[in-house]
């Protein structure tokens, strides 16, 4: 009795299976994660840009009427900074709201009914959330510079 290994048997100990999973299964799902995050950013920055000239385009005039009432550049500055960091604020909030229930439900609905585990929160995934809202915040900065130096006052406006 006993058991008798021969050379067709393999033992797969605990060292080499967590090598073999970090390398055919974590690497590949970091991989494809962050191609899938870098995608995204890039469709919500041009988005983002794209709605955001717009949007100062039509206040170009209001801007104008201010400017000639007195506000410094500076001041135009400072208010169209409030405001956009208000809207990224305020969508900060309501996406990661959005967020957690969407998870919640897809947890009780798809991931628990199969049995399987799931988590919520993973830091390197937020930080690089979060730098991707600094970068389209600061690529922002270039359009909102140069429509505040091209501001004049309505006495001007037809020059």
């Amino acid at each position: 009795a006993g058991c008798h290994i021969t050379d067709e048997d393999s033992v797969i100990y605990m060292e080499y299976g967590r090598k073999v999973y970090e390398r055919e299964v974590a690497d590949v799902v970091d991989a494809a994660l962050s191609v899938i995050l870098f995608v995204v950013v890039v469709f919500l920055a041009i988005s983002v840009f794209v709605a955001y000239i717009s949007f100062m385009r039509n206040r170009v005039n209001e801007w104008c009427l201010y400017m000639s009432i007195g506000y410094s550049r500076e001041n135009i500055y400072g208010m169209i900074m409030r405001e956009l960091l208000a809207i990224f604020g305020i969508s900060l909030v309501l996406g990661s709201i959005l967020s957690c229930v969407m998870m919640a439900v897809l947890k009780a609905l798809v991931v628990d009914s199969m049995g399987l585990y799931c988590g919520f929160w993973y830091p390197g995934f937020l930080m690089k959330i979060i730098a991707a809202f600094v970068f389209i915040i600061g690529g922002l900065q270039l359009p909102i510079i140069v429509v505040v130096q091209s501001i004049k006052t309505i006495d001007r406006m037809e020059d």
